[in-house]
């Protein structure tokens, strides 16, 4: 597994971006939405070459507008593997649970997967280019 972002839920995109400009590395990433998941992301390059996905719940999001509303600004922290359904197992195997697997418009269709952590927290892994994953979509 190799670091690839942080996801930050955000309820105004644009003035996230905008808000984050001062300390980005690059220009932002166009804004992609994504109705399958009902959200809109921006990938924003920070110095050191870490990456900040901001995420924009839809308004039928309801799970991610309550913790929106919450004050919950922190979403997930994701990761790049080599096999996911063979990261998939071995974290499962150690309390994770899987709650999606499904492929990301944000990511150029690569396969992804959320998983919760044994204390409720959401990681994604992303699979790295290669052949087609056994996971069925949820």
């Amino acid at each position: 597994m190799i670091f690839h972002h942080v996801g930050c839920l955000v309820g105004d995109l644009e003035a996230a971006i905008e808000s984050f400009k001062p300390v980005l590395a690059g220009p932002p990433g166009a804004a992609i939405a994504i109705a399958r998941q009902g959200v809109t992301v921006s990938l924003l390059p920070l110095p050191g070459g870490a990456v900040l996905e901001l995420v924009c719940p839809d308004e039928g999001s309801r799970g991610l507008q309550e913790m929106l509303r919450a004050g919950q600004s922190f979403y997930h922290i994701a990761f790049t593997v080599e096999d996911l359904d063979a990261q998939v197992e071995l974290l499962s195997d150690q309390g994770y649970r899987l709650v999606t697997c499904f492929r990301s418009e944000a990511f150029e269709g690569a396969l992804c997967a959320f998983l919760k952590v044994p204390t409720g927290e959401l990681i994604e892994l992303i699979q790295q280019s290669g052949p087609p994953s056994g996971i069925p979509s949820l």
